[in-house]
This record gives structure tokens, C-alpha cells and sequence, in this order.
């Protein structure tokens, strides 16, 4: 009998799954965080899939193969790989329990990430013996810890705000989470939103203050510089206690990371009106605007920004202001000019 096309297809997968992997686990894993760096995940899931072959017992695979599989839309097959990875090695790894707790709702993902945050202290109790408070490890497990006690000061904040014990789970938890490090500033912004749901301005004020202080005084080449989105959420809640002019200056440190965000611009916006430059605060919002049209953003955004335009457009211009922009102006024809005169001298 003649084999169809599809048998002999079978066959080959047959001798292929067969023959001694090409890479090994550690060669597959290092191609797989190669293209993630290029902004390549499905590659590096790709890879990541051929390591599970060589070894499909790995959990660090899965951890990894599960967390970016969750981060691009995959959900269901990342909490099967991820509960898997568990079922494996349930006390080890504590990435796969706060991967999976995004997956998962309340009052599961608490208590995942309630593990995930007992694996971490582990790792801190031994690296705390033999390192310093400088330890680059020690620094990361102690961010982790931080991280992963505001995700569920959050959730008691949001899914979880019924509940009879909301608040004083939202307060334990921050409490925890400054006890581990005192100058997170995450921790801070967390305490900062809770002081705001409890109506208690000012000690979100505090808070705040001192964690403007520690950004201000880190160096910015600094491998643990709190992240953007750390200091985005910073820029939001100073905006929505007023600290305009504290926002102000994170905005600027965003806007030179990510200069063509919409986002960034509305906020640049509401800093400079708050101080009472609605000439500023146009100029951003125009350029918010601009590129809100490039990326077609929703609607409501749009909306969003025209309102605002609307809003600002109807603000007094502060007396001298004027003056100041037609000063700039000449100053920048000036230049011009004198660009003019030194190129017809050349000529």
C-alpha cells in the first residue's frame, strides 16, 4: 500500500522526537531570554517549548515558559504549565505562584501570592548570613518581597474591598512590606494610595514626601533606579494630592525614557496647570493629542484630552507670561538670523 503524504509527515516527527536534542536546556533558555530582550516573545516561547522537550520535568522552563505565556495572552495553557510546575516543585521558585495569582481571582490569588512571598523569605533568611545590604540578590529578593505584599494590599483594594477585614489586611500588609525595606518606593506609593482611601491627605503627603527624596537621590545609572511604572504610579498619586510640582519633575525623568507616550504628555499637562502655566500645559497637550491620533488610540481618550484642552484653553494667562514666550520667540529668530550671517560670510 502506498503511504499518503500525512503518514510519512507522522514518521519523520516520529524520528525526529527520537534524535538527541540539537541545544541543550541551558543553550534553549539562553536563546529563549535572547529574543525576549529583542521583544520577541513568540520566539522565545519557541525555545522555550524545545526545552521542555529535552527535559520536560524542568520547572524553571515552566516557570519562565508560563510566566511569558501569561504576559501574551495565553492564559489557559500558562496555568497549566504553571500549576504543573507547581505539582512538581511546590516549594521552590517563587515566581510561578505570583504568575499564576495574576490568572487567578480573589481570594486565590492572595493566597498564591502568600506563598510566593514565603518562598522569597526563604531566599532572604540565606542570603542575609553571607551578604551584604549592597548584595545585588539579596537587593532583587527583598524588591520581590516588597513587590508581592502592594499586589495584595491592591487586590484587598479593588476585588477584595467587601470584605470585613479589607483595611486592616491593606495595613498589614504595607506594614510588612516597609518593614522589609523602609525606602521602597513602591511600599511608599501603596502606603500613599491607602492614606488617600482612608482620607488621610496628609500622611499620604508623608509618604509621598519621602519617596520623592529617595527618587531624587538615586543615582539614575543604578541597576535597582525604581522602574518606570513605579514612578509613573508615583507621578499620579503626587498629582492627585496636588504635589504638583514634585510630579512635575518625575514626569520629566518618564518623558526622557518614553518621550512618545501619550499618557506622559496629558500628565505633563495637569503638573504645569496645577502651577499655573496653562501656556506649558497646552504645548503638552497638544502633543498629547498628536500622538494619541498617530496611535489611534480609543475614544475616550481623546475625549479625555480635548476636555482637558477645553479646560485649559479657558485659564487666565498670568501677567509677564506673554511677554516671556514673545522674548523666547525673538531670541530663537535672532539665532536664526545670525546662523544666516555666518553662513553668507562663509559663502
Amino acid at each position: 500500500m502506498t503511504k499518503t503524504k500525512k503518514q510519512s509527515q507522522n514518521k519523520k516527527k516520529e524520528k525526529e522526537k527520537g534524535k538527541p536534542s540539537k541545544y541543550s536546556v541551558d543553550e534553549y533558555v539562553e536563546r529563549a531570554e535572547h529574543y525576549l530582550a529583542n521583544f520577541q516573545p513568540e520566539l522565545a516561547i519557541k525555545f522555550l517549548r524545545k526545552a521542555l522537550e529535552t527535559d520536560k520535568n524542568n520547572t524553571d522552563v515552566m516557570d519562565m515558559l508560563g510566566e511569558i505565556l501569561a504576559e501574551n495572552g495565553a492564559g489557559d495553557e500558562a496555568k497549566q504549565i504553571l500549576t504543573q510546575s507547581i505539582s512538581i516543585s511546590p516549594n521552590s521558585g517563587h515566581s510561578k505562584y505570583l504568575s499564576l495569582a495574576q490568572l487567578t481571582e480573589f481570594p486565590g490569588n492572595v493566597q498564591l501570592i502568600q506563598k510566593g512571598i514565603e518562598i522569597l523569605s526563604s531566599e532572604k533568611a540565606k542570603l542575609e548570613p553571607f551578604a551584604s545590604s549592597q548584595n545585588d540578590d539579596l537587593k532583587r529578593v527583598i524588591a520581590s518581597i516588597c513587590s508581592a505584599y502592594c499586589s495584595i494590599v491592591e487586590i484587598y483594594m479593588s476585588d477584595g474591598c467587601d470584605e470585613p477585614n479589607a483595611e486592616s489586611e491593606c495595613v498589614r500588609n504595607v506594614e510588612a512590606a516597609l518593614k522589609v525595606d523602609p525606602s521602597s518606593v513602591e511600599s511608599l506609593c501603596t502606603l500613599a494610595s491607602l492614606r488617600l482611601t482612608q482620607t488621610r491627605r496628609d500622611d499620604a503627603k508623608v509618604a509621598l514626601a519621602r519617596a520623592v527624596e529617595i527618587v531624587n537621590n538615586f543615582p539614575e545609572d543604578d541597576d535597582f533606579y525604581p522602574p518606570f511604572e513605579i514612578r509613573r504610579s508615583l507621578a499620579k498619586i503626587l498629582l492627585e494630592c496636588e504635589k504638583f510640582e514634585d510630579a512635575d519633575d518625575i514626569i520629566d525623568t518618564l518623558l526622557m525614557e518614553k518621550e512618545d507616550n501619550s499618557e506622559l504628555w496629558f500628565l505633563s499637562a495637569i503638573a504645569c496647570a496645577g502651577q499655573n502655566n496653562p501656556v506649558a500645559a497646552m504645548d503638552c497637550l497638544k502633543q498629547s493629542k498628536k500622538l494619541a491620533e498617530q496611535a489611534n488610540l480609543e475614544p475616550e481618550i481623546m475625549e479625555m484630552i480635548n476636555e482637558k484642552i477645553e479646560e485649559v484653553s479657558k485659564m487666565p494667562i498670568p501677567e509677564g507670561m506673554d511677554d516671556d514666550e514673545e522674548e523666547e520667540e525673538e531670541n530663537g529668530n535672532e539665532g536664526d538670523e545670525d546662523e544666516e550671517s555666518e553662513d553668507e560670510m562663509d559663502n
